[in-house]
């Protein structure tokens, strides 16, 4: 990779001063970890140079993409690491800034010592130079807020605007509901433990998990096996200390409903991608066919999820919608299998 200095950029704006990009290779583009992440994108740019100059004007933007065939430049506030990075067109070509802690060092003095400052903001409450909007401070720099599970350690280590909060060191959406009051019961445990060990019937390997399993029906939903899955999947990554693991057959969307009428809780499930490094799904709970909370989740393939409620309560169905995903790395198979483990429920409430 080669390290370029905006030598016109330098000249002209003495805030900006020590700035520098580094450039990919030709025929490379930044992945964003999330589309919210997407500042803008501005047609008719001649040459990368300029694209690297819009992205310095904004105080948000870390990494760049520009493309000298469509003279698009796309200005992002992710950061760039190599699992964002992507093949794309010959004419592609990915930037992003280089950031020490000098930039930083004015964090928390007061509000005169960063008046004129790309990385760090005044708090109007504190008077205080504080963590510009979207980020946290980690000690050392202010880095962007993290999406469905990233790692965290606090709640501004995540996406709150987008109503993702931190919950057990990983940064997860709540759902949020319109049927939920001040008298709504919270649900502290489960008493229903998914962890599909124990279907009737059940084979060494793989199979369909029969309407009727744990009182529920299931539609378009398989088990297999994960120690039989190849290495590297994230089959192997979900395993835990269970052997068997839910997913949805070839991929499609699929429901998880009561098998006799009786209403449940949603309380808890873990996931992760099989395939797809990063794949996105939807999730709604419905009663008598209304839809009574919706969210949208990230699956990781190395890494798994908790997504819980505590007032997803009275519902009969679960309703799983698989929408798209990326890949980076060379996987044996490219579905879009989504992996669910230790669904948890409560009937009766």
């Amino acid at each position: 990779m080669k390290t370029i200095i905006l030598l016109c950029c330098l000249l002209t704006t003495a805030s900006y001063q020590g700035d520098y990009f580094t450039l990919s290779g030709q025929g490379n583009r930044f992945q964003p970890d999330d589309n919210a992440q997407l500042l803008s994108t501005i047609s008719n740019v001649d040459v990368t140079a300029s694209c690297a100059i819009y992205c310095l004007e904004n105080t948000f933007c870390r990494t760049f993409n520009f493309d000298s065939t469509t003279r698009q430049c796309e200005l992002y506030e992710g950061w760039f690491t190599a699992d964002n990075s992507i093949s794309a067109n010959a004419s592609s070509i990915a930037g992003w800034m280089e950031f020490n802690s000098a930039m930083f060092s004015s964090y928390n003095a007061s509000a005169d010592q960063c008046q004129n400052s790309r990385y760090l903001s005044v708090d109007i409450a504190s008077g205080r130079c504080k963590c510009p909007a979207r980020t946290f401070w980690n000690g050392t720099f202010c880095l962007n807020q993290g999406f469905t599970g990233d790692t965290c350690q606090a709640n501004d280590w995540c996406r709150n605007d987008l109503n993702i909060s931190c919950v057990s060191s990983t940064c997860l959406v709540i759902p949020a509901t319109t049927t939920a009051t001040s008298t709504t019961t919270l649900v502290a445990t489960c008493t229903t433990l998914i962890t599909f060990n124990d279907i009737p019937g059940q084979s060494s390997t793989s199979g369909i998990i029969p309407n009727g399993y744990k009182n529920l029906n299931w539609t378009n939903v398989n088990y297999i096996n994960a120690s039989t899955t190849p290495i590297g999947s994230g089959y192997r990554t979900a395993l835990g200390n269970q052997t068997f693991l839910m997913y949805n057959a070839n991929g499609f969307n699929f429901t998880i409903s009561s098998a006799n009428g009786t209403r449940f809780s949603f309380d808890s499930f873990i996931y992760n991608s099989a395939w797809y490094d990063v794949l996105t799904f939807g999730f709604w709970t419905s009663r008598a066919g209304q839809v009574t909370t919706t969210a949208t989740y990230k699956a990781g393939r190395t890494y798994r999820s908790l997504v819980y409620c505590t007032f997803c309560t009275n519902v009969d169905t679960l309703i799983f919608n698989i929408k798209n995903g990326s890949m980076t790395t060379n996987q044996t198979q490219n579905g879009t299998q989504l992996i669910l483990a230790s669904l948890c429920i409560s009937f009766g409430r």
